[in-house]
């Protein structure tokens, strides 16, 4: 059986989120969400993924408290798959809710790459 070829750039991909993306948010609810990512990472073994929330409205974007408040999953190996648990409290002046998720390989505290969600909001 041949092996597979050690990944040459970093990459993640959102494979599924709960709700789905484009679900209408309820303004004022606390929304529980669980995103399912496939990764790979071409330089190193282990790192994480992380999300973070923004609102936007009328008067600009702003950051959503996320519960718990920095969603991390730590991962190893090249590629992979990973869940993230969390849930926010949906603004009542967002007309959109936006997930960042990224991937931070080894020690990094930037990351290298990601993917994004946005729902609208009721």
């Amino acid at each position: 059986m041949p092996t597979e070829a050690p990944p040459t750039a970093d990459s993640l991909t959102i494979i599924r989120a709960e709700p789905s993306e484009g679900t209408a948010l309820p303004r004022g609810s606390n929304v529980s969400f669980r995103i399912r990512v496939r990764f790979e990472m071409a330089q190193a073994t282990t790192g994480s993924v992380a999300a973070s929330a923004f609102s936007l409205s009328a008067s600009g974007p702003g950051i959503i408290f996320t519960n718990p408040l920095f969603p991390e999953t730590r991962i190893s190996g090249n590629r992979g798959e990973a869940e993230l648990t969390f849930s926010l409290p949906v603004p009542q002046s967002a007309t959109e809710v936006l997930i960042d998720v990224g991937l931070f390989t080894g020690n990094s505290g930037s990351s290298t790459v990601g993917d994004e969600l946005i729902y609208s909001t009721q």
